[in-house]
């Protein structure tokens, strides 16, 4: 899940609320953690973690 990071803190827990809401309950698996950086025309990862 992506979440914009640019909310101001009442924007950020109201969409943290949301997804709760949403998706509970719900299981997964983490298997990568990736910091993007996201331009006009493209999404490039600076910096990939496999867990």
């Amino acid at each position: 899940m992506t979440i914009a990071n640019h909310l101001n803190p009442g924007q950020q827990a109201a969409v943290q609320h949301l997804a709760k809401q949403r998706l509970d309950p719900f299981s997964g698996t983490l298997s990568k953690i990736a910091l993007i950086q996201i331009t006009e025309h493209a999404v490039i990862e600076l910096q990939i973690s496999t867990i």
